[in-house]
């Protein structure tokens, strides 16, 4: 069977095309690297809180941009105590 047209064409990007795409290209990938750093949590500063006080508010560089909340509470600790053979 014979298809009787063409199903592809030349296509030139101008000028003016490959700037956008490169912009939104670096926006993008640099949006990617901000989520997927701060997702995966690397923070190597250690913050040393006050030790009576287990729910210290520490703030992280990322907190800005999240909405409160939409924020996770994985800074909110409770105290317990760990015995010898538990396990």
């Amino acid at each position: 069977m014979k298809i009787p047209y063409k199903i592809d064409r030349n296509y030139r990007i101008n000028l003016c095309e490959t700037i956008v795409l490169f912009v939104v290209g670096t926006i993008w990938v640099g949006v990617v690297i901000l989520i997927t750093v701060a997702a995966v949590g690397y923070e190597n500063v250690t913050v040393y809180g006050d030790a009576t006080s287990f729910n210290s508010t520490n703030w992280l560089w990322y907190d800005i941009f999240i909405p409160a909340s939409h924020r996770s509470q994985h800074r909110n600790c409770s105290a317990g105590i760990i015995s010898l053979d538990d396990c």
